[in-house]
């Protein structure tokens, strides 16, 4: 009697855990634009950061939103089919690059190479550029 209550005990704790386990998985995501940017700056000074001394500019931020002020370089569509903006760097061999989040409906028409923006996301580290995820253009 009291294996079948332990192991009855023990099927109801795992459903536990698993609904758990579930739930948290598929948990929306807050939007970027209602978060607090941790930092501000512009394109040119967080990839120099970035160029500088790339283990404490990751160390410093990595999954933190960011504010980034700059001008656009190129738009492409990423292999996801989100729309990725590159920011300029002004003569740096890279960019920043913001990969839009799908969720966010941002008029592409008003944005040509050498438009000021600014835009907001969650940095991702640094591939050949700096990369922002999640991102929204304000």
């Amino acid at each position: 009697m009291n294996k079948r209550i332990i192991l009855a005990l023990i099927l109801v704790l795992c459903g536990i855990g698993l609904y758990i386990g579930y739930y948290m998985y598929n948990k929306p995501m807050d939007k970027v634009e209602s978060l607090k940017s941790d930092f501000s700056l512009s394109a040119k000074d967080l990839y120099d950061e970035f160029d500088a001394n790339e283990d404490a500019a990751t160390a410093k931020y990595l999954n933190k939103v960011i504010e980034v002020t700059g001008t656009v370089d190129t738009i492409s569509t990423g292999e996801t089919g989100n729309v990725i903006i590159s920011l300029n760097t002004e003569g740096g061999m890279g960019s920043v690059s913001c990969e839009l989040d799908k969720g966010t409906n941002t008029d592409l028409s008003r944005f040509q190479k050498g438009t000021a923006t600014v835009i907001k996301g969650v940095c991702a580290g640094k591939l050949m550029d700096v990369v922002l995820n999640r991102c929204a253009v304000k």
